[in-house]
């Protein structure tokens, strides 16, 4: 679980800070926030009052601030929005805004903001202000496994931040990893325990791509530079681990070589090119390696099938025959799409032209 502390500072009669909105609401800002006092925008009003409390366990700086502008918490958004807030509005017994900002890799400044009324000094803007911290001190494995169902091989950093996403129908649970300078983490590091674990992994671009059959996950890890952490994705595997050989013997009268790659998936359907009116089967080989049309060609050639060198790379990709001339003619266009690490097949019944 995420902690959700204060900073708790004080300051001392030899510090000096520069006044932001005077000197006792900026120094109840200071006990809770720290030097991150400055980054609450200061919304002008009559009069202020302040004061530290502790809800939840929970270290709060409450700033009242009295105003005739009866639309203040409006007014403020506005005001909070231009200084890199990200704000949200909810209606649970009256209404009131929230507003994040991140002032550092692991800590938030946060805000309640809503409108109020005193008897003796009419409207006020109610502001509560605490730092919000995700930093974690151990490996997340209860967030990870709520996510995606099971544990992945641990990192070890001085702390951690979790957070999760959901691309489609995949939920992707997210790890920071974080040292210090005499631990700074090392991707490399994390493929050799990837690799005791059995995962089969590539790379592309300086992020790694790692897949386990066993687990039947693929994990993506690359280091951050801005923010000097490893950053991890998991998820699980979408696609089939198998090549659809059933599929294959029933739409094509000619037997489809295999593309086989350690730790590739396969993603395929039937479908018809709008342009040519041709049949097509399409697979994308997921995860594959760089040099997989060699491969495949050189698959497709122990199979007897012939390059139809007619057509130009570029355009095309490769474009390989068997059966040329004959009722059962079939050809399999193919090509490697570098930034997705995907080997793509068509495998078409008619002519491409």
């Amino acid at each position: 679980m995420f902690s959700l502390t204060g900073c708790d500072k004080s300051s001392t009669s030899e510090e000096t800070r520069p006044v932001h909105w005077n000197e006792t609401v900026d120094q109840t800002l200071y006990n809770v926030l720290g030097e991150f006092y400055v980054d609450v925008p200061v919304f002008t009003a009559d009069s202020y009052s302040s004061e530290n409390v502790t809800s939840e366990g929970i270290n709060l700086a409450n700033i009242k601030c009295y105003t005739s502008d009866t639309s203040a918490d409006k007014t403020y958004s506005v005001v909070l929005k231009l200084n890199e807030y990200s704000t949200a509005e909810y209606d649970d017994n009256g209404t009131y805004i929230i507003a994040t900002k991140r002032v550092s890799s692991y800590q938030l400044v946060c805000l309640q903001i809503e409108m109020a009324t005193s008897l003796q000094k009419g409207n006020y803007l109610n502001i509560f202000a605490y730092l919000y911290e995700d930093r974690l001190e151990s490996w997340p494995t209860n967030q990870i496994v709520a996510k995606i169902g099971q544990d992945i091989p641990h990192y070890d950093a001085s702390y951690y931040q979790f957070s999760a996403q959901q691309i489609g129908d995949i939920n992707v649970a997210i790890v920071a990893c974080y040292g210090d300078a005499n631990n700074i983490p090392s991707p490399l590091a994390y493929k050799a325990i990837l690799e005791d674990n059995g995962y089969t992994i590539k790379s592309n671009s300086g992020a790694y791509y790692a897949t386990s059959e066993a687990s039947g996950l693929e994990i993506d890890f690359m280091f951050d530079e801005e923010y000097n952490a490893l950053i991890i994705q998991a998820y699980i595997l979408p696609g089939s681990s198998t090549w659809p050989s059933d599929d294959l013997e029933q739409l094509f009268s000619v037997e489809i070589p295999p593309y086989v790659e350690s730790g590739v998936r396969y993603f395929y359907g039937l479908a018809q090119d709008q342009t040519t009116n041709a049949l097509i089967y399409t697979i994308q080989v997921a995860n594959a390696s760089d040099n997989a049309e060699a491969t495949y060609k050189a698959t497709l050639e122990q199979n007897g099938w012939t390059q139809d060198t007619t057509y130009d790379y570029e355009t095309w990709g490769y474009i390989y025959i068997k059966n040329k001339g004959e009722e059962n003619e079939c050809q399999i266009q193919f090509y490697y799409n570098q930034e997705n690490m995907a080997l793509i097949i068509n495998i078409l019944i008619a002519n491409i032209e």
